[in-house]
């Protein structure tokens, strides 16, 4: 999901930065729209995960998400009213065939967030365990506030003003105040995965760039097979390498503190959901 918003927020900046050069503004605006259509599909996916459901519509949403994609590169009326300004982005001043795929956009974007939200808050209702209800809790108020993102559409209907940036403090505000007060999201693992990945990347990455620095007047000899074969190999070994060195990375962060927090987050689930404190 912050991968999507990140893409997203990428893209939209660097056609603030291209404003004057109207090809590279669109192609850098037509770029980070381009995960947009995923937005109000990942939160009913995060609900269907957190809550352990299923469910056969996330298929088609997802299939009408990659509609949009294909739709976005495709569709010629794109350009038709279309400008760029520094701090906004693209503003239409037009009605196109285009304005209405973003109002689709923008509509279900709406209607599975807020939807999130309220299946999220039924669900923290229904929820036994007061540890469980609260993250619950947390992440329907987080996704309201979330589905208010949608007055970023509002430069794409011909309104120039951006004013999405103002849900940022309180959005930030309630998440540190859950992951502070409610351990929201088991945020110590978060990080302990983080550190890892760096570590385990850096390790790796470090001693491959310095091999193939020297190599490189070799392997510019190599024909289509030799290198192919050079390759594969080095894949092995990589894979290899990867396998033996993230367990001794994990071990070092973890090796008194893993094996008991596992043990004591499953004895406080199993006594909260078998035992009345009555």
């Amino acid at each position: 999901m912050t991968f999507y918003f990140l893409w997203w927020f990428a893209g939209n900046a660097l056609s603030m930065f291209y404003y004057s050069n109207f090809k590279a503004a669109l192609l850098w605006w037509m770029t980070g729209y381009t995960l947009s259509p995923l937005f109000g599909i990942v939160s009913y996916h995060f609900y269907l995960v957190l809550t352990s459901r299923k469910s056969r519509l996330l298929y088609l949403f997802y299939a009408a998400a990659l509609a949009e994609m294909a739709y976005l590169w495709l569709d010629k009326s794109i350009t038709t009213g279309l400008y760029f300004l520094p701090n906004v982005g693209g503003v239409w001043d037009k009605v196109s065939p285009f304005t209405y795929y973003l109002a689709f956009g923008m509509i279900k974007f709406v209607i599975l967030t807020f939807s999130s939200a309220i299946l999220l808050w039924v669900a923290a209702r229904k929820e036994t365990q007061i540890f469980k209800k609260r993250q619950l809790k947390f992440f329907a108020i987080l996704f309201c506030m979330l589905g208010m993102g949608f007055i970023e559409w509002l430069p794409t209907f011909g309104i120039a003003l951006h004013i999405a940036w103002l849900l940022l403090p309180p959005f930030l505000l309630v998440t540190g105040y859950a992951i502070i007060r409610y351990r929201f999201m088991e945020i110590d693992t978060a990080i302990h995965h983080t550190l890892l990945w760096v570590l385990t990347s850096g390790l790796m990455l470090i001693p491959t760039a310095v091999l193939f620095y020297f190599m490189h007047p070799w392997l510019s000899k190599f024909n289509f097979i030799q290198y192919t074969f050079f390759v594969a190999g080095f894949s092995y070994v990589y894979l290899y390498y990867y396998k033996k060195i993230q367990p001794k990375i994990d071990y070092l962060f973890r090796r008194k503190k893993y094996d008991y927090h596992q043990a004591l987050g499953l004895i406080a689930s199993r006594i909260s959901a078998e035992v009345q404190i009555n």
